[in-house]
């Protein structure tokens, strides 16, 4: 591919493309490469990196086409985050107890779902591996817009491509899904990083979401407001939880 140089794959093959780390006219980039089965997955990607423009959101770069065996692979250039997912730095228990970190946390996630749900995006799979920590700054940058659906295109029910263990009810359940699934999930990533447990946990981590009441953990350290924050953003019933995602940022700035 012209302008691409020293790529090497990035993590575990994924289920619709490759990720590499490469150069790209003298600057590091990732380059994902769509597998043959699931071009519409990409092209809602790409669809939704081109309209939205955030800190806290990978930046797309250019798109072009790989030549495999006579087949042209949609491609797209991103900018590439140096760091590590939530998931990476949770498990090294780098957050628990410390409240200004989780803040700051809580915020950059909250931004980037703002600049997603502004433009009428539903992103549809928050969780710790798609949350990257940027190495230089430590902010959080949404990735993986793949599943992202447009609210005005098409009503989003059935079928709805998820990970189980890290969905909304409304979405377990094959229900109707708006901006506040995504809320859901902020929920359960903000307890995740703050005590390492999630709140939701057994042998059965769906059925619980869709069945179960959340065993809140959080510690007392986190504070009270903190708390209601995640017990807020996790309740069962769309309606439960705060209508916008700017609530959520003006509860955030509120918290000293």
């Amino acid at each position: 591919m012209p302008g691409i140089v020293d790529a090497e794959p990035v993590g575990e093959p994924g289920g619709f493309k490759r990720t590499f780390r490469a150069k790209w006219h003298g600057q590091v980039v990732a380059v994902q490469v769509l597998e043959r089965s699931q071009p519409e997955r990409l092209e809602r990607e790409i669809t939704a990196l081109r309209s939205l423009s955030s800190p806290y959101l990978p930046r797309l770069l250019e798109l072009a086409e790989l030549k495999d065996e006579g087949e042209a692979l949609p491609v797209f250039i991103c900018e590439f985050i140096e760091g590590c997912t939530l998931e990476e730095k949770v498990s090294r228990g780098e957050l628990y107890g410390d409240c200004d970190a989780l803040k700051e946390l809580a915020r950059d996630i909250s931004l980037g779902l703002q600049a997603i749900h502004s433009n009428d995006f539903v992103h549809r799979d928050i969780k710790p591996g798609n949350i990257m920590i940027r190495g230089e700054t430590g902010h959080a940058v949404i990735v993986d817009l793949g599943i992202a659906k447009h609210l005005d295109r098409t009503t989003i029910t059935r079928l709805q491509p998820l990970t189980p263990g890290w969905a909304a009810p409304e979405q377990i359940l094959n229900q109707r899904v708006d901006k506040r699934a995504d809320l859901f999930c902020l929920g359960l990533v903000l307890h995740y990083a703050a005590v390492g447990i999630h709140p939701f946990a057994g042998e059965d981590v769906a059925r619980n979401i869709a069945e179960q009441p959340p065993a809140i953990a959080v510690e007392a350290s986190h504070g009270v407001v903190w708390k209601q924050l995640i017990e807020r953003l996790l309740g069962k019933q769309p309606y439960e939880r705060p209508r916008r995602i700017e609530s959520v940022v003006s509860y955030l700035e509120g918290i000293t």
